[in-house]
């Protein structure tokens, strides 16, 4: 076979999207290959009951944090809570905005 003489093969590819994530393909050779595709119902799923989640994290974790809170000027710990608490509006704001892209 001559390099520089184009190739004679047929090389388009033909997908057909059917209902229920089924696709059908043809590359070109004849062969009909058909595979199932995920259901994207389930997968977006996750990021609603993520943030569900979240939710009820920001609320309860405000709670115990009023509870262990001590008022000492050199505890550590009361930093550390105020900053997982800002963590978990930060990660409640990310969700909201994913849940809310995919949902419209």
């Amino acid at each position: 076979m001559n390099m520089n003489q184009p190739s004679q093969q047929n090389n388009q590819q033909t997908n057909i999207a059917k209902p229920h994530g089924q696709v059908i393909a043809n590359n070109g050779s004849g062969k009909m290959r058909v595979r199932n595709v995920l259901n994207f119902r389930g997968a977006r799923s996750w990021a609603g009951w993520a943030l569900l989640l979240c939710v009820v994290a920001d609320v309860v974790y405000p709670i115990y944090g009023r509870l262990a809170y001590t008022g000492q000027p050199n505890n550590s710990g009361d930093l550390w809570r105020a900053g997982i608490y800002l963590a978990l509006l930060a990660t409640t704001g990310t969700l909201i905005r994913r849940w809310l892209r995919r949902r419209f």
